[in-house]
């Protein structure tokens, strides 16, 4: 699964700090090679409904 936790705001807010943890599927070997990951990440405000 994926975690993320919000670590910090500017005082301005237009930047953030995140940490995001991720665990691998069961059936990647991660210990043994290289995976890639890929993501994208989407922000949307509270109240506004698009990302």
């Amino acid at each position: 699964g994926l975690n993320w936790t919000l670590l910090n705001i500017s005082l301005t807010g237009i930047h953030a700090d995140i940490q995001v943890r991720w665990e691998p599927p069961p059936n990647a070997d991660v210990q043994k090679g290289w995976i890639v990951l890929e993501y994208e990440l989407q922000y949307k405000e509270l109240n506004e409904t698009q990302w």
